[in-house]
């Protein structure tokens, strides 16, 4: 896995239940508080907490989209957004912080053999 930064763009749940991601075709089975990501289509809560099992959910998802392959499926019972989530291209680093360094690190070799001399 590559490098991972922190998704800083999701909507806080407010109401306990069961989520469906039609792009991501995931169910999330979230609790108050926990986040949902921006970005990768929209959250429906399909099912408040006490309105069924996940089976009996699953089932009406799979009965809402019969094109609905069981292996493109997926369940969670944590929020998908997980506390470090991949967002695309990493930050540019700055050349010349590079070149900082490298030059800092230069200045200080030289003051050392200038001193070694003496």
């Amino acid at each position: 896995m590559g490098r991972t930064w922190p998704n800083v763009d999701a909507t806080t749940v407010r109401t306990p239940g069961y989520y469906w991601n039609e792009r991501l075709k995931k169910l999330a089975r979230l609790s108050a508080g926990e986040k949902l990501p921006h970005g990768v289509g929209p959250w429906q809560l399909i099912a408040h907490e006490h309105e069924g099992s996940s089976s009996e959910v699953t089932r009406r998802i799979f009965d809402r989209h019969p094109g609905l392959a069981i292996n493109d499926f997926t369940y969670t019972t944590t929020s998908p957004l997980p506390r470090r989530l991949p967002m695309g291209d990493p930050p540019r680093r700055r050349p010349l912080a590079a070149v900082s360094v490298l030059i800092g690190a230069g200045a200080l070799l030289l003051a050392l053999a200038r001193a070694a001399k003496v």
